[in-house]
C-alpha cells in the first residue's frame, strides 16, 4: 500500500513541476516502485470488475449518466433504528430494563462493528398521554413506526405482546362517500348524528374529498370517545357499501399489523422480534389498582372485557404464527400485589435482556453482510446521493429560457465555463436538475452523435460536496473512470487534486463529451480556500462542457467568476406574478389538492410583489396545512419569505412549546453538518433547563432522566417540508433544507453574544466530549412543582443520562467521526478555547484520528478556527510534515516531536502533545527524536522556496494585497510563468502565464502589468489570467515606473514622457512632452507628480489639470508622496533629499533640503507615512515625514556579526504600523524597534548574500530574495522566539559522522566546506565549528573521535598542495587532530594514510607517507608518528622498508601496555654477493605487533604469519585483517589459499572480493591463541565493513548476513527490508538492525531473531549516513540537506516513557534564558568560516568589477548644493548606530 502511495506522490509531484519552484522540506520526491502489472491488477477493483454484469451496468450508468431515476436504489441510513410497541404501561418495566442496561450495550456493539447508530424508539415512554384516544397524536406514532422501517439498516421492530388489547382506533380521515354511509346507517339506526359532524368536517381542498377529525376546544374527546366507536362499529357492521370497517382494531393490533403481521416471513425474521407474556395470576389481582394496565376491564368494573380478551389472544396466536421461534421468547410471570413479583421478575427480563443483544446483534450482523455491495463504494454511494436528489427536484415553469441558454452553451464550440447567478429561491438547484435530467434521458435513449457523459454535484446536499478537497477527489475519480484513465494515478491532497482537474478540463482527453454540472458553488467550505475557485480555470478544453450556479448575495464570488469570464455570467430571470402562480398550481395539481376562492385570493396578495421558486414552495408546503373550512387571514400569508419562514416558526413554537422548539431547532441549527434523531435526543437529555420544561409539562418523570423519543419525532414530522437527511460523517443527519432556513433559524435561535447560545454550544462539546457519557452521573436541579409532587426533599441530583461514551476509536480502524469533526466547531463557538486546545488541537489522539479519518490538509483546515500561538505552532508542524504523513500516517508522533521539541519548555499545552507522541511511539515507530530533527514552526524564519534559476537570472518578486488575502509573486526572467504564493501560509495559487518582461502589479494585485518588448505595456487579470488590454508606448526603455490600484505612469529612458494609463479602462489618460525621470502617484490617487528637469510638475487625476509647479534643488531622480496636502520627497540627482510641500490653491510650494548622501539610492516611505527611511550604501537615515528631520542613522551591526566591508544594504522597508524597520544587509536581515531604533534581531539562514527585501502593509511577513535565487518568508510576530526554523547543520549532504556517548558530541562535515561541526548530541545544536583549511575548494572526506570523546580527527581532500595527497594515491589525506572542548588543533598530519586511537585515547598513531611511487609500491615509505593528545607529545616509530599495508593498522591495549597491531604485506629479496644485484623477490604476509614506548626500537617488533600461531592452516593462508574484540583481544582474520595480494596504483592493497576465511582470538601480548575459528563468515563477506555488536555477540556483513561470533555460525539473513549499501549498524547487543532504507528515504529497525520490520521513521529528503552511539540505542543520521537528527532506540523498555524519554536533555532541562542578540550573535558566530569565504569570494568580484569614480562635475555640483542647503538644516542631533 505504501509503495501505491509514493508512486502517487511522485505523480503528484510530477505533475506539478513545470516550473522549478519547490519549497524546502514540504516538496519531497518520492520513488515510484509500481510496475504496469501491479497497476493493472490494482485498477480492475477500481474498475468494479469484481462485480457481475448487471452490477457493472448499474455502476457505469451512475457514473456516466443514462440512469433509469426510477429503478435507482440508495444506500440505506447508517442506522439501526427499532421501534418499540406495546399496548401502554404494561411493559414498562421490561422496556425500561432494556433501556438502562441493554439498550447501551447494543448501541456500543453496533458503533464499535459498523460504525453505525443504533437507536430504540417508544414512542410511549416518557410521554403520559399515550396511548391516545385521539388520532392526530396516534398518527405521528404511526409515523415513525413507518420512518423506523424505511431508514433502518438492520431489524426495524420489537414488540412487547402482554393481555391487554387497548382501545380502539379512531380514523382520522374518513373518504366522503364513507361518511355520508355512515351518516345514513346511523339516522337509520335512530342514533344523534350530529356527534360524527361535531368531531369531523368535511375538507374539500384535497381529491378525492374527506372528512377530517377535529379536536373540539370545548369538549373533552373522553366524553364522546366510546359514543363515537360504537358509532362506527355499528355502522361497519350494518352496511357492506364502506371501503373498510372502522373502528375494528385498536391502536396496538394496528402498528402489529403494519410493523410484522403485513410482512412476508423473511421480512419479519429479519426486521422483527417479539417478547409474549402472560401473567398467570392476573384474573386472581383484577382488584389491584394497576390491574387494568396490565388487562382490559370493563368501565367501572373489575372485570375483564371479554371481547378484547377475544381479540388480544386471536392477536397472539397470529404473532406467534407470523415469526421464527429464534426470533420470540413468550414468559410466564406473576403480579405481587400491584406489581411484577421481584425476584422471578428479575431473572425474567434479564434473560429478554439476554436475547434481546444477541438476536439484535445476530440481525444486524446478518443485514451487515447482505447488504448492497454496490453502495459500499464511496464513489458509487456519493454518486447515488446525487442522482437520488436531483429526481426529486422539481423543475419550474418558466425557466425554459434560461434552459435554453444551457442547451445552446452545450451544443456550441466554447472554451469558458457557463456561469449562472441568481438570488435565493431563484430556481438554480431546478435548472441543474433538469439540465441533467435531459441529458440524462437522451443518455437513456441512445440518441447521442458523440459519447456524452455528464457529470453532477448539488454542492452542500452532501458532505463530501462541500469541502473542496473531497469534492474534487470524487470528482476526478470518477472523470478518469469515464476517460478510461488509472483512478489510482488520481491524488489525494488539494494541490495535486486542483492541478489535475484544472490539466483534465483544459486537455479534454476524452473522445466524446463531458457535461460537469454544479449547483451552489457558494456552499463550498472555505477549506483549502476552495471557496476563492482557483479550480475553476477560465478555459476549458471544447469538449468539455462546465455550467455553475452562484447565488448573488456571494458578491466576491461572481464578481471573481464574471472577472474570469469573456462573455461575463447570465443572470437567472426572476419569476413573474403568473410564473409563480403556474408553478403552484402544478405544485397543488400533482399533489391532488386544491384552495377554495377566498383562500386562492390570499395566495396571489403573497405572490404579488415578490415572485421565486422558493416563495411559491413555501406558499405551497403553508397551504398544504390548509383544509377548506379554515378561515386565512388577510395578513397569513405576508408578501416575503422571510416572513413566511418566521411564521413557520412561530406556529411550531405555538404547536410543540415555544422553549422545547427553541432549543431543539437551536441544537440542530448549531450543529455543523446536522445532527441525527439520537445524537439530538442525547444532547437534549444533557440539557436540564430543556428536560425541566418537558417534566413540568408532563407533571412527570420517567424512570429515566432522559428525552422522550416522541417530542423530536412529532417536531420532525411537522417539519418535514424544511428538513433533509443527509449522510455525514458516516451517520444519516437532519439538515435544513434551504439555506435561507438556516440563516433564519441561526438569527432566531442563535444570537450572536447570547449567554443561551453559548450554553446550547457548550452542551453539544460536552456530548462528544463523552464528559456524561457512559455511568457518569450529571448534576441537576429538581424544579419546585416536580418536587412538591413527589415530595423531594433534596433539590440537588445527581443522575445518569445514558448518553454514549464518545472515545475517539470505537473499534478497530473504526473512527468516531462525528467527534473528529463536530469538536473543534463546538469548542471554538462555546468560548472553551482551553478545552479546544487541550482536549483537540493539541491532543494526540485526536490528531491521529482526524488524520487517519480524512486528509491531512483537512486536518491543517481544523487549526485555523482558533488564534492561538500553541494552535499555530501544532498547525504549521503539521504543514511542513505533509509528505511523510501522505506516505505513512504513523508517522505522526515522529513528525511533532521532531519539529515541536524546540517549544517544549514554553507551551505546556505543546508538552503534554509531545508527551502523547512519545507515549504512543512504541506503537508506531521504535525510533523517538531526541530533539529537533526537522523544520520547527515558530521561529522568525517562516519557510523557503528555491526558484531553481542561475543566480545570474533576474526574478521578478513582489507582494500584494488582494481581495482573497497577501499574494507573493515570483517570476525568473527567462519564465512565462509566473508562481503566486498565499503569503501567510505558502500555499500555492495556480500559475498565470505571461510574456517575458517586467512585471508591475497593482496595488491590490487585481492586475499584472507586463511591459513587453520596450513597444508596449500588456495588462491581465490576476484572478483569470486572461488578457485584460494591451497599449503601445515605444519604442523606449522603461527607466521609471509607478502603479497604483487604478493606474500605471511611467518614464522613458530616452524621450518624451511620462505615460499616464487608466489601467480599469485601458486607455491612455496622457502622454505629456517633458524629458522625465522620475514619476509618482499619491496614495488616494487623485495626484501624479513628475520632474521636468528641476520642476516638479503636479497633476490631479484623473482629470489631468495642472495643479502646481515646484523647483527642486537639482533634477529629481526620485519622487515619493508623503501625504494628501499633497506634500513629497523629493531624491535628486546630487542625491539631496528634500521636502516639497504644495499650495493647489494658490499655486505655491515650500521646500526644505534634509540631507545629502551620495551613496543614497532610493527612498522608502513607512505605512503610516510618517517615517521614510534613506537607503544608502552603509546607512540607512530614518527621516520623521512630520518634522522633516533625520531621527536616526543606522551604520553598524551590533557587535560581534562579521560584516564584509564591501557589502550594502540592498534592502529595507516597514512593517504595518511602522512598529519595526527592516533592512537586508550582506547574509543578514536586520530588525530595528521603529520607536527606540534599538536593533531587535539580526536573522541569516543561509550564507548567502540577500538582494532584494519585500514588506507587506497589512501583516508582520518580510520576503527576502538571495542571490542563490532562493527566497525567504519571515514571520516577524515570532521575532521574541530563539527557534530556529531549520535543523541543517551543513550547507550540503552530510557525508559522515562520529559520535561520542561520553563527551555527548556529534562530529560531521558535508561535501561542501572543508570544515566539521561539533554537534551536541542532547540538543542537536552545533556547539564549535572546525575549520580544516580556508580554502573553499578543499573538503573533508572524513571525521574520527577518539573513544573518550575528548579529540577528534578531521581528514581532508586538498585542492591546492605539494604534499603526496595530490597525486594518484587515493588514500592520502591532510590530516589534523583537535582537541573539542577547546576546538584547537593538537597535531598535522600531512599526506596521512591512518590515523587510529588507543582504546583509553591516550594515544594515537598517524601512519604518513614519505615517498609513494606509483609504479612500484615497495618503494613506498612510511612514517608512523605516535602521539599523546594530552600533552600533545610524539615520537616516530620505525616502521619496515618495502612494507604496505594490507589492512588498516589498530592501537592494542593490554593492562598498561599498548600495541601497534597492524597486517601488513612486506617484500623479500635475494641479493648476489658478487654482483649485489637483486637475483629475486617475493612476498609476505605478517601481523606487525610493535610494542609502543618512547624507546621503542625496531628489534622489538614482531612479524608473524599466521603459520606461527596456528598449525592446522594451509601453507596458502595469509593474514587478512585484525579487529578489536573484548578483554583487549583481537580477531586476527587470515584467507585462504591466498600466496599474497594485489596492489592497486590509486587504491593501495586490495584483497579478493570473494575469498574463504578463517580467524584467530589472539592474546597480543602473549601472542598466544585463545580460539581458532577454522570458517570464519562468508567467501563474500567484506572483513573491512563487518559490524560488531556492543557486546560482540554478533556480527553483520554488507550483505546483511548475521553471524553468531560466539559459536561460529551462521545465524540468518535479513531480506525483510532492502538497506543502503553500509548503513546497517546493530542496535541493543545485535537484537536488532537500524540502517537506511535503499532509496534513503527511510530509517527502518528491523528484528534479528525473526526478520521482522518492527517500524520506520520517515527522513525528509535523503539520508546519506547512520552511526550508532556507545549507549547502543541512540542512533545519529545525516541527511542530504545537511540535517543531524538524534534518535532513540525505545524497544525493550516496559514503560519507555519514564526509563528512557522522561530523560532526555530535551524532555527535562529547561534551556537558559539568554538575549536574543546575544543568541543571534552566539549563533552566527558558528558560520564565520563560511563567512570569510563569501567574503573573499565577493572582494574577488568586486575589484573585478570596480566602478569608476563619479565625474567632477557631479562632485562639484553636490559639494555646492550641500553648502547651501546646511544654511538651513535643523542641526539636532540624531540616533546613531
Amino acid at each position: 500500500m505504501l509503495s501505491l502511495i509514493r508512486s502517487q506522490l511522485l505523480k503528484d509531484r510530477a505533475r506539478t513541476s513545470g516550473c522549478p519552484f519547490r519549497i524546502r522540506h514540504l516538496d519531497d520526491v518520492i520513488e515510484s516502485d509500481v510496475t504496469g502489472v501491479r497497476r493493472k491488477e490494482n485498477e480492475k477493483t477500481l474498475r468494479y470488475e469484481h462485480f457481475d454484469k448487471e452490477q457493472q451496468n448499474v455502476v457505469d450508468q451512475i457514473i456516466r449518466g443514462g440512469v433509469d431515476l426510477n429503478k435507482l436504489k440508495c444506500q440505506q441510513a447508517k442506522v439501526v433504528r427499532m421501534f418499540v410497541c406495546s399496548s401502554g404501561p404494561d411493559f414498562e418495566s421490561e422496556r425500561n430494563f432494556l433501556f438502562e442496561n441493554i439498550y447501551p450495550s447494543v448501541r456500543q456493539y453496533c458503533r464499535s462493528n459498523y460504525g453505525i447508530d443504533f437507536q430504540l424508539v417508544d414512542m410511549l415512554w416518557g410521554n403520559p398521554r399515550l396511548p391516545s384516544t385521539d388520532p392526530k397524536q396516534m398518527e405521528y406514532v404511526y409515523e415513525e413506526l413507518r420512518h423506523c422501517q424505511k431508514i433502518s439498516m438492520g431489524p426495524n421492530f420489537v414488540a412487547f405482546v402482554g393481555q391487554k388489547y387497548g382501545n380502539f382506533s379512531l380514523p382520522n380521515t374518513i373518504p366522503t362517500t364513507d361518511m355520508e354511509e355512515i351518516l345514513t346507517v346511523t339516522q337509520v339506526s335512530g342514533h344523534d348524528d350530529k356527534l360524527l359532524t361535531k368531531w369531523y368536517q368535511k375538507d374539500t381542498n384535497v381529491n378525492p374529498n374527506v372528512y377530517r377529525f377535529q379536536a373540539s376546544a370545548d369538549t373533552d374527546l373522553e366524553t364522546d370517545y366510546e359514543n363515537l366507536v360504537e358509532m362506527f362499529q355499528s355502522a361497519s357492521t350494518t352496511s357492506d357499501k364502506l371501503s373498510t370497517l372502522y373502528c375494528n382494531n385498536s391502536d396496538f393490533e394496528n402498528l402489529l399489523r403494519e410493523g410484522l403481521l403485513s410482512l412476508d416471513k423473511k421480512n419479519a425474521d429479519d426486521n422483527c422480534l417479539v417478547y409474549i407474556r402472560d401473567i398467570k395470576n392476573i384474573d386472581e389481582r383484577l382488584t389491584a389498582k394497576n390491574a387494568g394496565s396490565f388487562v382490559d376491564l370493563e368501565q367501572e368494573s373489575c372485570t375483564r372485557n371479554t371481547e378484547k380478551a377475544r381479540r388480544i389472544n386471536m392477536l397472539r396466536d397470529f404473532v406467534e404464527e407470523s415469526i421464527a421461534p429464534s426470533n420470540m421468547v413468550k414468559s410466564e410471570i406473576e403480579l405481587n400485589g400491584c406489581a411484577l413479583n421481584e425476584e422471578k421478575s428479575g431473572e425474567y427480563v434479564t434473560s429478554i435482556g439476554r436475547h434481546f443483544f444477541s438476536e439484535v446483534t445476530r440481525l444486524v450482523n446478518k443485514q451487515m453482510e447482505n447488504r448492497e455491495k454496490i453502495f459500499e463504494d464511496s464513489l458509487i454511494n456519493e454518486l447515488t446521493l446525487h442522482w437520488g436528489l436531483m429526481k426529486n427536484l422539481l423543475v419550474h415553469p418558466g425557466q425554459d429560457e434560461v434552459l435554453a441558454d444551457v442547451r445552446a452553451y452545450i451544443m456550441t464550440d466554447t472554451d469558458q465555463p457557463l456561469v449562472l447567478v441568481g438570488e435565493t429561491g431563484c430556481g438554480k438547484s431546478s435548472l441543474i436538475a433538469a439540465a441533467a435530467n435531459d441529458i440524462n434521458g437522451i443518455m437513456q435513449k441512445g440518441n447521442l452523435a458523440m459519447p456524452t457523459a455528464i457529470v453532477t454535484r448539488f454542492i452542500g446536499s452532501t458532505s463530501k460536496s462541500e469541502d473542496v478537497q473531497q469534492f474534487l477527489y470524487y470528482m476526478c475519480h470518477q472523470l478518469a473512470y469515464i476517460t478510461g484513465r488509472f483512478r489510482q494515478d488520481i491524488p489525494s491532497d488539494y494541490m495535486s487534486l486542483r492541478n489535475f482537474f484544472i490539466d483534465f478540463v483544459k486537455r479534454g482527453e476524452y473522445g466524446g463529451m463531458i457535461v460537469i454540472l454544479l449547483d451552489s458553488l457558494e456552499k463550498i467550505s472555505t477549506t483549502d480556500n476552495g471557496h476563492k475557485l482557483d479550480w475553476l480555470p477560465p478555459r476549458i478544453a471544447s469538449n468539455i462542457k462546465i455550467i455553475v450556479t452562484v447565488n448573488t448575495e456571494n458578491e466576491n464570488m461572481v464578481e471573481k467568476l464574471d472577472n474570469m469570464l469573456d462573455q461575463g455570467v447570465i443572470e437567472i430571470p426572476k419569476f413573474s406574478h403568473n410564473q409563480s402562480e403556474d408553478a403552484l398550481k402544478l405544485q397543488m395539481k400533482e399533489n391532488k389538492m386544491t384552495v377554495n376562492y377566498n383562500q386562492w385570493k390570499r395566495v396571489q396578495m403573497a405572490l404579488q410583489s415578490s415572485s421565486t421558486p422558493l416563495l411559491s414552495e413555501l406558499v405551497f408546503q403553508e397551504i398544504m396545512k390548509w383544509h377548506s373550512y379554515d378561515h386565512v387571514s388577510e395578513n397569513f400569508l405576508d408578501q416575503s419569505i422571510d416572513d413566511i419562514i418566521s411564521r413557520v416558526f412561530m406556529s411550531m413554537e405555538n404547536k410543540h412549546g415555544e422553549y422545547f422548539v427553541r432549543r431543539a431547532l437551536g441544537y440542530l441549527t448549531a450543529s455543523k453538518s446536522g445532527l441525527s434523531q439520537l445524537e439530538l435526543e442525547d444532547i437534549m437529555s444533557l440539557d436540564d433547563r430543556l428536560l425541566n420544561e418537558v417534566f413540568i409539562n408532563n407533571n412527570e418523570y420517567p424512570h429515566l432522566r432522559r428525552m422522550p423519543s416522541y417530542f423530536w419525532s412529532r417536531l420532525r414530522h411537522d417539519l418535514a417540508p424544511y428538513l433533509f437527511q443527509q449522510e455525514c460523517d458516516g451517520i444519516s443527519t437532519w439538515r435544513w433544507k434551504h439555506q435561507i432556513m438556516a440563516t433564519h433559524a441561526a438569527s432566531r435561535y442563535l444570537p450572536d453574544d447570547n449567554d443561551k447560545t453559548i450554553e446550547l454550544y457548550s452542551n453539544m462539546a460536552d456530548y462528544y466530549l463523552g464528559t456524561w457519557g457512559g455511568n457518569e452521573r450529571k448534576p441537576f436541579k429538581h424544579p419546585t412543582v416536580l418536587m412538591a409532587k413527589y415530595k423531594l426533599v433534596e433539590r440537588h441530583a445527581e443522575c445518569c443520562r445514558h448518553v454514549p461514551q464518545q472515545p475517539l476509536m470505537l473499534g478497530e480502524n473504526v473512527f468516531n467521526n462525528r467527534k473528529l469533526t463536530q469538536l473543534p466547531y463546538l469548542l471554538i463557538n462555546s468560548e472553551r478555547t482551553e478545552d479546544l486546545t487541550c482536549h483537540v488541537l493539541c491532543n494526540y489522539e485526536w490528531i491521529y484520528g482526524r488524520l487517519k479519518q480524512s486528509s491531512i490538509q483537512r486536518l491543517i483546515t481544523d487549526f485555523e478556527i482558533h488564534d492561538d500561538r500553541e494552535v499555530k505552532l501544532v498547525r504549521d508542524a503539521l504543514r511542513m510534515s505533509k509528505s511523510a504523513l501522505s506516505v505513512n500516517r504513523d508517522a505522526l508522533g515522529t513528525e511533532l516531536t521532531g519539529r515541536l521539541l524546540p517549544h517544549i519548555h514554553k507551551h505546556p499545552n505543546i508538552k503534554n502533545l509531545i508527551r502523547q507522541c512519545d507515549l504512543d511511539a512504541q506503537r508506531c515507530c521504535p525510533l523517538v527524536a531526541n530533539c529537533q530533527i526537522y523544520s520547527a514552526p515558530g521561529g522568525p524564519l517562516q519557510y523557503e522556496c528555491n526558484v531553481g534559476a542561475n543566480s545570474s537570472t533576474q526574478i521578478d518578486i513582489d507582494v500584494f494585497k488582494s481581495s482573497d488575502g497577501i499574494i507573493l509573486a515570483a517570476k525568473p526572467s527567462y519564465s512565462n510563468r509566473l508562481r503566486l504564493w498565499e503569503l501567510t501560509n505558502g500555499d500555492e495559487r495556480p500559475d498565470v502565464m505571461l510574456p517575458l518582461g517586467d512585471v508591475k502589479s497593482t496595488k491590490n494585485g487585481r492586475f499584472i502589468n507586463i511591459f513587453v518588448g520596450d513597444n508596449m505595456v500588456k495588462t491581465y487579470r490576476t484572478e483569470s489570467g486572461a488578457l485584460h488590454g494591451e497599449i503601445e508606448y515605444g519604442p523606449g526603455k522603461i527607466s521609471s515606473s509607478k502603479v497604483s490600484n487604478k493606474f500605471l505612469a511611467f518614464v522613458l529612458l530616452k524621450g518624451s514622457g511620462p505615460y499616464i494609463i487608466d489601467i480599469e479602462r485601458n486607455e491612455v489618460l496622457h502622454k505629456f512632452k517633458y524629458h522625465t525621470h522620475a514619476v509618482a502617484i499619491s496614495g488616494c490617487e487623485n495626484y501624479v507628480a513628475f520632474n521636468a528637469e528641476r520642476s516638479i510638475l503636479l497633476y490631479e487625476l484623473p482629470v489631468m489639470e495642472k495643479r502646481c509647479v515646484a523647483t527642486a534643488s537639482d533634477v529629481a531622480h526620485d519622487i515619493l508622496f508623503i501625504n494628501e496636502l499633497p506634500k513629497c520627497y523629493v531624491m535628486t540627482k546630487t542625491k539631496l533629499i528634500e521636502s516639497i510641500t504644495f499650495d493647489v490653491i494658490n499655486r505655491k510650494f515650500k521646500s526644505k533640503s534634509i540631507l545629502t548622501d551620495m551613496n543614497a539610492k532610493e527612498c522608502i516611505l513607512s505605512n503610516t507615512k510618517n517615517l521614510v527611511v534613506v537607503r544608502c550604501d552603509k546607512t540607512l537615515h530614518v527621516i520623521d515625514t512630520v518634522l522633516d528631520k533625520v531621527k536616526a542613522r543606522f551604520q553598524k551591526l551590533p557587535p560581534g556579526f562579521f560584516v564584509d566591508s564591501s557589502s550594502t544594504f540592498s534592502g529595507a522597508g516597514f512593517t504595518p504600523n511602522d512598529r519595526m524597520i527592516v533592512a537586508t544587509r550582506y547574509t543578514y536581515l536586520i530588525v530595528w524597534d521603529a520607536d527606540t531604533c534599538v536593533p531587535m534581531r539580526v536573522l541569516q539562514t543561509a550564507v548567502s548574500p540577500m538582494t532584494k527585501l519585500f514588506t507587506s502593509d497589512s501583516i508582520d511577513k518580510v520576503v527576502t530574495l538571495l542571490q542563490n535565487n532562493s527566497f525567504q518568508v519571515w514571520d516577524l510576530d515570532n521575532l521574541d522566539r530563539d527557534i530556529e526554523h531549520s535543523s541543517e547543520v551543513h550547507q550540503g549532504a552530510v557525508t559522515s559522522l562520529a559520535v561520542s556517548s561520553a563527551t555527548e558530541y556529534i562530529l560531521s562535515h558535508d561535501d561542501k566546506t572543508p570544515d566539521a561541526k561539533i554537534v551536541c548530541l542532547a540538543s542537536g545544536t552545533v556547539v564549535d565549528t572546525l575549520q580544516h583549511s580556508e580554502n573553499t575548494g578543499d573538503r573533508l572526506v572524513d571525521v574520527i573521535m577518539s573513544p573518550d570523546g575528548l579529540y577528534a580527527v578531521t581528514r581532508a581532500k586538498l585542492l591546492h598542495t605539494d604534499a603526496l595527497s595530490n597525486m594518484t594515491f587515493e588514500p592520502l589525506t591532510d590530516d589534523v587532530m583537535w582537541e573539542v572542548e577547546t576546538a584547537s588543533k593538537v597535531f598535522h598530519a600531512i599526506s596521512n594514510r591512518y590515523i587510529v586511537f588507543s582504546p583509553s585515547s591516550e594515544t594515537a598513531a598517524f601512519v604518513t607517507c614519505a615517498f609513494y611511487n606509483s609504479c612500484d609500491w615497495r618503494e613506498n615509505i612510511y612514517n608512523v608518528f605516535i602521539v599523546h593528545p594530552e600533552t600533545s607529545s610524539n615520537y616516530a616509530m620505525d616502521f619496515p622498508y618495502h612494507t604496505e599495508f594490507v589492512a588498516p593498522p589498530k592501537i592494542v591495549s593490554k593492562l598498561d601496555d599498548n600495541f601497534f597491531v597492524a597486517v601488513v604485506q612486506t617484500c623479500k629479496r635475494n641479493v648476489d654477493n658478487v654482483t649485489n644485484k637483486e637475483t629475486s623477490r617475493w612476498n609476505e604476509v605478517r601481523l606487525l605487533i610493535q610494542k609502543l614506548n618512547t624507546n621503542a626500537n625496531p628489534c622489538e617488533q614482531e612479524l608473524l604469519r599466521v603459520q606461527n600461531l596456528v598449525k592446522e592452516v594451509g601453507d596458502d593462508d595469509q593474514f587478512l585483517d585484525v579487529l578489536a574484540v573484548t578483554d583487549d583481544n583481537v580477531l586476527a582474520v587470515y584467507a585462504k589459499g591466498v600466496g599474497s595480494y594485489e596492489f592497486v596504483t590509486d587504491k593501495g592493497i586490495v584483497p579478493p572480493k570473494y575469498i574463504r576465511k578463517g580467524a584467530i582470538l589472539l592474546d597480543i601480548e602473549s601472542q598466544i591463541v585463545l580460539k581458532h575459528i577454522p570458517c570464519f563468515m562468508e567467501a563474500g563477506s567484506r572483513i573491512d565493513n563487518l559490524q560488531f555488536s556492543s557486546q560482540y555477540s554478533m556480527i553483520i556483513d554488507d550483505d546483511l548476513r548475521i553471524f553468531n561470533y560466539e559459536s561460529s555460525s551462521f545465524h540468518s539473513q535479513s531480506t525483510s527490508c532492502k538497506l543502503y549499501p553500509g548503513s546497517a549498524k546493530f542496535v541493543m547487543d545485535g537484537r536488532y538492525i537500524v540502517g537506511i532504507s535503499d532509496n534513503q528515504r527511510d530509517i527502518i529497525v528491523v528484528r534479528t531473531s525473526d526478520d521482522k520490520n518492527v517500524g520506520s521513521l520517515f527522513v525528509h529528503g535523503k539520508a546519506t549516513c547512520i552511526r550508532v552511539a556507545d549507549d547502543d540505542r541512540t542512533v545519529v543520521v545525516g541527511c542530504e540537506d545537511g540535517r543531524v537528527m538524534v534518535l532513540s532506540v525505545i524497544l525493550e523498555f516496559a514503560d519507555p516513557l519514564r526509563e528512557h524519554i522522561e530523560k532526555l536533555a530535551t524532555r527535562c532541562e529547561e534551556p537558559e534564558e539568554n538575549d536574543l542578540i546575544n543568541n543571534d550573535i552566539r549563533r552566527l558566530s558558528l558560520s564565520t568560516p563560511d563567512q570569510h569565504r563569501l567574503s573573499a569570494r565577493l572582494r574577488t568580484a568586486h575589484i573585478a568589477e570596480e566602478r569608476k569614480p563619479p565625474p567632477y562635475t557631479t562632485l562639484e555640483r553636490a559639494v555646492t548644493i550641500s553648502r547651501m542647503s546646511n544654511r538651513d538644516r535643523d542641526v539636532t542631533p540624531c540616533i546613531q548606530q
